[in-house]
C-alpha cells in the first residue's frame, strides 16, 4: 500500500498519512532524512531512499506552509518549539532532548512539565535539560491538557 507523505515545511517535515491516518513523521536532518514512527527512529542518507523502502510518495495537493504553532516540531512524539537538532533519548531521565542549533551544547527537553520551583509548581514548555536536573518535576506530557490534569491533581492530593 502506498503511503503519503504531506509537506508541512517545504523540504523539512512532512506527515506520512495511510488512508487518512496520521501514522508517521518525516524530518529533514543534516546526515539525510528522519523517519519517525512511534519510538522507532530511521535515519535515511535521502528522501529516495526512505520512499523506495517504504513506499512513500509525496502528496502534490497540500501546499507546504510555515508553522504557526510551537506543535509542528517533535522529538520522540514530544512538542518542542523549534527545529530539533540532535535528538537523543535520555534513557537514565526519560527525557526526549535536543539541541536548537547543530553545533550547540545545550539540551532542551521536548514537551511539556511541572516543575517545582521555590516550592510552586510551574508549567514548563521545553526547559533546558539542566533545569530539569536541578528541581523536582513530572513529564513530559504531549500537550498543555495533560499537564493541567497533573497540577489539578497534585493541587488536591496538598490540600
Amino acid at each position: 500500500m502506498v503511503q503519503k507523505a504531506k509537506p508541512i515545511i517545504k523540504n523539512k517535515f512532512w506527515i506520512v498519512e495511510e488512508d487518512g491516518k496520521k501514522v508517521a513523521t518525516i524530518q529533514a536532518s543534516p546526515m539525510g532524512v528522519v523517519l519517525v514512527q512511534g519510538t522507532k527512529r530511521e535515519i535515511f542518507p535521502s528522501f529516495k531512499i526512505l520512499s523506495s523502502k517504504y513506499n512513500i510518495r509525496v502528496s502534490s495537493n497540500a501546499d507546504p506552509v510555515e508553522p504557526n504553532t510551537a506543535d509542528v516540531y517533535s522529538v520522540y512524539d514530544y512538542p518542542c518549539d523549534s527545529f530539533p537538532h540532535n535528538p537523543i533519548y535520555d534513557l537514565k531521565l526519560r527525557l526526549p532532548l535536543f539541541t536548537k542549533e547543530t553545533s550547540s551544547k545545550s539540551f532542551h527537553c521536548a514537551g511539556y512539565y511541572l516543575v517545582n520551583i521555590d516550592d510552586k509548581w510551574e508549567s514548563v514548555f521545553c526547559p533546558k535539560k539542566i533545569m530539569l536536573t536541578r528541581h523536582t518535576f513530572f513529564g513530559p506530557y504531549n500537550s498543555s491538557a495533560e499537564l493541567d490534569n497533573k497540577l489539578s491533581q497534585l493541587t488536591v492530593n496538598c490540600n
